[in-house]
């Protein structure tokens, strides 16, 4: 019993402290099929067959 709440315990804290990936930009969700003149602070991306607008996202994230 105590081994199966130490191994439960090792993988709470092993999901806890795994690190989800944060996305480096903002795109549009809609498909431009030439290449768009974006809005200033935006920057057009080419997804295959479909262009849309970007935005660098490490603004939204802020030092405490």
């Amino acid at each position: 019993m105590k081994f199966a709440s130490i191994v439960l315990l090792a993988l709470g804290s092993l999901l806890a402290s795994s690190n989800v990936a944060e996305a480096k930009e903002i795109c549009w969700h809609i498909c431009i099929p030439e290449k768009y003149k974006c809005p200033e602070e935006w920057y057009p991306k080419n997804h295959g067959h479909c262009w849309t607008c970007c935005k660098d996202n490490s603004v939204y994230f802020f030092d405490e």
